[in-house]
């Protein structure tokens, strides 16, 4: 139950012991006054049927009679009443009032009354309808698309549609799988009706599949095959409630989009036109009814202007000396100052408009000097930060002043050097005050803990039934209360000058983005993109100030579009987190990183956010951004070709020494390549002479290890005696018959090695024959 009521704007009593359903009301025009103002239709199961309009009175009986324009007693139970363009040829608004079995159009009227009794209001029936079924709700709408007027639809008792437009009876169409009826609505967007069946679901029917669909006056049963030539009715979707729906509802919110809302017994569905569900709410309570309505809040609406400067600075005479000093340059010829600012040219002391001075509410002092016979344009004053508004209105009223003429090709900027060191005095000065702050607040923690501490030692001695001395605790109190109280008035001045110094860095900050701006001609997109970047917060608090915030979008720059890197630029997209932003211990990083990020402005840097996927990110760059940041080992990148690991984890790698099998694939490999058939032959019995004698140098290292093993053997045990005997048989075997290899392979061998030499005595021959030659 809500705490909360709502006050009574207008109530009515309507008759006594009269019942109503959701369906005998409506709201609209109904005498089509054209005032705008709404009229209440209500109809009663006891066949009454009511009008009223509603106002504002101070008294409930007399506004009830005021409100009340019209009680007719009908002869039938009115089931729904309606409002819409029923009558062919009219645009007026008609009332439908459906009966259990006989549908009513009626047009109200009003007649203005010469008397004090007021106007008189009439209702005549203009047409009706006979049912032959006893109906159970109505819908209406442009059914088919039509527009200029609106149809009718009844749902009967036993499900049957029933369709009418105007004051002629279209057809009907029973619902397939019917017992009971449900709620009923059409979509005008989708040209639908919408319906909850008996098994709890909702149903979508298109007005096309019922126009096309099998006639319901030739089948009396429903449940009768259909004839032929016709369609079977099946519904375009269907949506599983699991619960009996009270009420449908299609609001007209937008005709972008439309949602469906449907109240259940113990929940409220939001669906969309396509049968998707949107949302769904759980309801504490059982509802009978629901509206749903725009809520009528306006939407946000932002505006920009520039206030007049004279609001926050006037005329001065200009100073003689001055600190800071800036230079614009044009491309157009001097303008006369007394002409961009004319507010100011009457007050001003120079009439020859050359130059201007301005005197904020702070008291800084701006001067505006103008050169006679170059194109520049000189702002100076004893404040760095106080320029800015006087540079920014120079610089605004220039492009107003040219654009007026007609001048497109106008341009400004900025050739002097950008003022870092002016603008890291209002950074450090910003940053000191923070410090102070916090150091404040720590010692304020610490004064306030004793002081409590103090406070419960005095509480235990007072409550003491003995008394004891105090032992200077309250002269302690007094002074820690006198501390905290010092404390906290140093910390309120700190933060007064805190949030002074960090509008003046604003200002500082937006003059160093203008001068960037004019310096390397920026767009207006890079120009907002550097604001962002340089003032990323509104307003400073302890928790995240201006220092970090600006230290890490800076970062983010340096390494994304403003990166001389590539892959730089491409790591920067796969660093999922950082570091969490705080109060840094000095400004240094903060410093290096703006001068850096000035520096590749200069160098013909890109402010774009777009730059990131312009970018070819290498592949091992894309591996880092799997999930855990774990690079994935490399395969290979092609047959026979594979992927160069890094030198710093080849020391991690064990080298592998080839097995014999592969040493002996190997020898065979190069004995396979054969440049000619000469050089095989010259080859081959050198290779088998070497092998020969490896062979043979194995063999008598092999018989000495067997003679020294031999006295080991005598002194072990009778059972690896025989397993030795048996080894000895199997090597006598295999020396057999690797000497009778050696035997052929030295009759080879001499047959090889007579040939070679042949072969070497004719080339000997041929080499003074070419030398006489």
């Amino acid at each position: 139950m809500s705490l909360f009521k709502a006050r009574d704007w207008w109530s009515a009593t309507l008759g006594e012991g009269e019942e109503f359903d959701q369906g005998c009301l409506c709201v609209g025009d109904v005498d089509n006054s054209g005032t705008g103002h709404d009229k209440v239709v209500v109809g009663s199961y006891m066949g009454m049927l009511r009008i009223f309009s509603p106002h504002a009175s101070k008294t409930i009986e007399g506004g009830q009679a005021d409100a009340q324009l019209l009680e007719v007693q009908l002869q039938n139970a009115i089931i729904q009443v309606e409002l819409g363009k029923f009558v062919s040829c009219s645009e007026l608004l008609h009332l439908a009032v459906l009966h259990p079995r006989k549908l009513s159009v009626y047009s109200v009227s009003g007649t203005a009354g010469n008397v004090e009794h007021g106007d008189q209001y009439q209702l005549k029936l203009v047409y009706e309808h006979n049912l032959q079924r006893t109906a159970c709700n109505m819908t209406y709408g442009t059914f088919g698309g039509v527009t200029g007027h609106h149809s009718l639809c009844i749902q009967s008792m036993d499900g049957m549609l029933m369709f009418f437009e105007q004051d002629s009876y279209s057809f009907g169409r029973f619902l397939p799988g019917f017992l009971l009826p449900g709620p009923l609505t059409y979509n005008p967007r989708t040209d639908s009706f919408l319906t909850v069946s008996s098994a709890r679901e909702l149903e979508s029917y298109k007005y096309e599949t019922l126009a096309v669909a099998t006639e319901a006056e030739s089948r009396q049963d429903p449940n009768l095959p259909l004839k032929t030539g016709g369609k079977r009715l099946t519904p375009d979707w269907v949506f599983v409630l699991g619960e009996q729906a009270l009420d449908l509802c299609v609001p007209s919110f937008s005709h972008a989009s439309s949602h469906i809302f449907i109240l259940g017994e113990r929940n409220i569905y939001c669906l969309r036109d396509n049968g998707q569900i949107h949302f769904m709410k759980k309801l504490e309570f059982n509802p009978s009814c629901f509206l749903p309505y725009a809520s009528g809040v306006p939407k946000v609406l932002q505006s920009r202007f520039n206030l007049p400067p004279s609001l926050v600075c006037v005329a001065c005479p200009p100073p003689k000396a001055t600190k800071f000093k800036i230079t614009v340059d044009t491309n157009q010829p001097p303008v006369d100052l007394s002409s961009i600012f004319r507010e100011f040219s009457a007050k001003s002391e120079d009439k020859d408009g050359n130059s201007l001075a301005f005197q904020l509410l702070s008291g800084a002092k701006v001067t505006v000097l103008a050169s006679k016979t170059s194109q520049r344009y000189r702002i100076q004053s004893d404040s760095f930060e106080d320029m800015w508004l006087v540079v920014k209105e120079l610089v605004h009223r220039f492009d107003q002043h040219f654009s007026k003429l007609g001048i497109k090709d106008f341009k400004k900027s900025f050739s002097g050097p950008l003022p870092l060191e002016e603008y890291f005095l209002s950074v450090d000065k910003h940053f000191q005050l923070r410090v102070s702050a916090q150091k404040y607040q720590d010692l304020l923690s610490e004064r306030a803990v004793q002081f409590r501490a103090i406070q419960r030692r005095l509480l235990t001695r007072f409550k003491d039934k003995t008394p004891a001395p105090l032992q200077n605790l309250d002269t302690l109190m007094d002074a820690t209360y006198s501390q905290v109280m010092a404390l906290a008035e140093a910390a309120e001045e700190n933060r007064a000058l805190l949030e002074e110094a960090f509008v003046r860095l604003r200002s500082a900050t937006h003059l160093l983005v203008l001068l960037l701006s004019l310096w390397q001609g920026l767009t207006p997109d890079q120009t907002s993109i550097l604001e962002a970047t340089l003032l990323p917060l509104l307003q400073d608090t302890p928790q995240l100030g201006w220092e970090e915030s600006c230290d890490a979008a800076v970062s983010h720059l340096l390494r994304t579009c403003l990166s001389q890197n590539p892959k730089d630029q491409a790591t920067s997209l796969a660093q999922t987190g950082g570091s969490v932003l705080g109060l840094p211990s000095d400004t240094a990083r903060l410093k290096k990183h703006i001068t850096l990020l000035c520096e590749r402005i200069g160098k013909g840097g890109r402010l774009t956010l777009a730059s990131e996927a312009n970018v070819q990110v290498p592949a091992q760059v894309q591996n880092l951004a799997v999930p855990g940041g774990v690079e994935p080992i490399a395969e290979l990148a092609g047959d026979g070709e594979e992927i160069e690991v890094p030198q710093e984890a080849t020391k991690f790698i064990k080298k592998k020494q080839p097995s014999k099998k592969t040493k002996k694939e190997k020898e065979k490999k190069e004995v396979s390549k054969e440049p000619s058939e000469a050089s095989v032959k010259e080859e081959e019995p050198i290779k088998e002479t070497k092998k020969e004698k490896k062979e043979s140098s194995k063999e008598k290292k092999e018989s000495k290890k067997e003679s020294t093993k031999e006295p080991k053997e005598e002194a072990k045990k009778e059972s690896k005696k025989e397993s030795s005997s048996s080894k000895e048989k199997k090597e006598s075997s295999k020396e057999k018959k690797e000497k009778e290899k050696e035997k052929e392979g030295k009759e080879a061998g001499d047959k090889k090695v007579s040939r070679r030499s042949s072969v070497k005595v004719k080339e000997k021959k041929k080499e003074p024959e070419a030398a006489e030659g």
